[in-house]
């Protein structure tokens, strides 16, 4: 600390009204003094961040210019068919275990996990923990939830065993396929087949 804000620091802890005042100048003077710099600083990111980002601008208009309406329907529609098969899965189970929750708060269950999921990347486990603590408010067995959440991530790896099979076979089709892409795919293979085995 400088002497002069010590020397105004001691003088105002002893009550003296003119030390008061200085304290609060020489402080307001400190931190307006930063103001600008911060401002500045604040502008020339901005400045880096428009221009590095322009691009992708053009592209994504580019895009939509382009886009074709009905595949866009298609694939949303086929995106809420996702969480509605995750719900599905979820009531699958619960039934199963003589337990039951509405079929509407299931899909709401499913985008809240996926909005969580992307929101902490954990590997799913912070949408599991959601879910799980979801199904318990609801007054499901703790058994039951734990079962529900196995057979979910194993039906989530099934799923992609499944696609990364076809998509093999349609690389294998092409003649794209690489050894680097074969050695990575039996890996996943044999990483997801695993998981599913142990649940």
């Amino acid at each position: 600390m400088p002497p002069r804000l010590r020397a105004c620091t001691i003088c105002y802890r002893a009550g003296s009204a003119v030390a008061r005042l200085r304290l609060a100048e020489m402080t307001q003077r400190r931190s307006v003094g930063w103001l600008p710099w911060l401002l500045g600083a604040a502008g020339v990111i901005a400045v880096i961040f428009v221009a590095l980002h322009a691009a992708e601008e053009r592209a994504i208009v580019k895009l939509m210019h382009d886009a074709r309406p009905a595949w866009l329907i298609l694939a949303l529609l086929l995106q809420a068919g996702t969480y509605v098969a995750q719900a599905g899965v979820w009531r699958v189970v619960l039934q199963r275990a003589g337990a039951s929750v509405p079929f509407t708060l299931a899909c709401r269950l499913s985008l809240a996990r996926l909005f969580i999921d992307q929101a902490v990347p954990a590997m799913g486990v912070s949408g599991a923990a959601l879910v799980a603590r979801a199904l318990g408010r609801q007054g499901v067995a703790r058994t039951t939830v734990m079962s529900t959440v196995a057979v979910d991530a194993a039906s989530f790896y099934i799923a992609y065993v499944i696609d990364l099979a076809i998509a093999l076979a349609l690389l294998r089709r092409e003649g794209h396929v690489s050894p680097l892409i074969v050695t990575a795919a039996v890996l996943f293979l044999c990483y997801g087949s695993a998981l599913i085995t142990a649940v």
